[in-house]
């Protein structure tokens, strides 16, 4: 059985892009992100709840599509699992997210790289149950 997908009326969801350091910019809307990618993600996850409301206030979308790469799904992860944001996702992407950590987060001992190393607290509570919580759609 073939289900077609049911066309939303506009404005329902803006297509974003996250990453690390470099910002989150908004396609229709104004203004750009960027956050300090050293301090934990959770920090992180907070601070970009606060931006895609501030986006979905401003463009009258119900949802985002979150983008991300590298260390900026962590956060990502954490906002849509732990602070509601799978309720404002539609979809979340991540292009070589390090989901279950990475050794070179060995190399650097600022908090989000103490919580991208394999076997970390942060990894173990953010892997916990449903990796991919909530209706938002998932690839990685």
């Amino acid at each position: 059985m073939v289900r077609q997908r049911r066309r939303r009326s506009a404005p329902r969801r803006v297509r974003a892009w996250a990453d690390e350091g470099v910002g989150w910019e908004p396609i229709d809307a104004p203004g750009q992100w960027t956050y300090n990618t050293s301090q934990p993600n959770a920090t992180t996850a907070s601070q970009l709840s606060q931006e895609i409301d501030r986006v979905l206030a401003a463009t009258g979308a119900s949802e985002v599509d979150v983008v991300t790469h590298s260390m900026g799904a962590l956060p990502s992860r954490y906002y849509t699992k732990n602070l509601g944001g799978d309720a404002k996702a539609d979809a979340w992407i991540s292009l070589g997210g390090p989901n279950h950590g990475t050794d070179t987060a060995y190399f650097w001992g600022c908090a989000s790289c103490t919580e991208m190393r394999p076997g970390s607290s942060f990894l173990g509570a953010l892997n916990s149950g449903d990796e991919p919580p909530g209706a938002s759609r998932y690839a990685t």
